[in-house]
């Protein structure tokens, strides 16, 4: 289940008492939503932000947040809960151009814990190894720095089961991740080696493709996409069987006016003509 909890923040020290989050070491995935205020008590609408500061075992730690209409939202992680004792933070908006007051967050240590490992670096390790995971498809990894990783992250003490876990989880991640060439300069000059290659209507960007082959129209058939002319579609360009039609309507007799009262109408092959019964020498009515 999700826990939310909310908070409200000032933007300028001294306004109020520093709001204290309460966690437990490990703890993780939890949001937390901080609503912005400057000493006036305005609310401070802000549209990008991170969590920056300093843990119990003095390491510094900036993270990404996000605002959605005006609050940030962070997420707890590992990296801010490994280290038990108190930590001073603030929120950091807009480019990291302002900041706000401070506020705590306190971590109860997990009983047992011989705290012997600078745990927060589990969640570094974790960061760096999805960079270079993501940074795969793209530039791939060398064969060294895969191994100067592993090497790394072997070097790492933990110290329960969560722990063993978190440990296990980093390594298969490196072990999945695939090398490139070479000693040193990393990468491939071969695009057809790379992953999440380009696609066009779902087909992937390899070899030499046509037009047909990524659902797209040939050069011919744009050539033969039909303009209308400015002064509209001609006769001509009709289908056979609507140019019948259009002739038939061109020679159809017309419906007739109402005539003048003692008179009716006549046909006469070309136009209807009023007609009396004194006038009339026969046709059509």
């Amino acid at each position: 289940m999700a826990i939310v909890r909310e908070f409200n923040l000032f933007t300028n020290a001294g306004v109020s008492t520093a709001p204290v989050v309460h966690v437990n070491q490990y703890d993780h995935d939890e949001t937390w939503l901080f609503t912005l205020f400057d000493e006036s008590g305005a609310k401070v609408n802000t549209v990008s932000a991170a969590i920056l500061g300093t843990k119990a075992d003095g390491h510094v730690i900036l993270n990404d947040a996000y605002c959605v209409d005006g609050v940030v939202h962070v997420l707890e992680t590992i990296q801010m809960t490994a280290a038990p004792g108190r930590g001073t933070f603030e929120i950091v908006f807009d480019g990291a151009n302002h900041g706000t007051a401070n506020f705590i967050i306190q971590v109860e240590p997990r009983p047992g814990d011989t705290s012997n490992l600078s745990s927060s670096d589990l969640s570094l390790l974790e960061q760096a190894i999805q960079y270079g995971t993501n940074m795969m498809g793209t530039v791939g990894v060398t064969n060294d720095v895969k191994v100067a990783l592993l090497n790394l992250l072997d070097n790492v003490a933990y110290v329960d089961q969560s722990g063993q876990q978190y440990y296990d989880a980093l390594r298969n991640a490196l072990m999945d991740m695939g090398t490139g060439t070479g000693g040193g300069g990393g990468g491939t000059s071969d695009y057809d080696e790379l992953s999440n290659r380009p696609q066009i209507n779902s087909v992937t960007l390899t070899g030499n493709k046509s037009a047909s082959d990524l659902g797209l129209a040939s050069t011919a058939q744009v050539n033969a996409k039909y303009t209308k002319p400015s002064g509209g579609i001609p006769k001509t360009d009709l289908d056979s069987a609507v140019q019948t039609s259009l002739g038939k309507a061109d020679s159809a007799i017309p419906a007739p006016s109402s005539p003048a009262s003692g008179a009716f109408l006549v046909w006469n092959g070309s136009a209807w003509v009023a007609q009396t019964l004194s006038t009339w020498s026969g046709g059509n009515y």
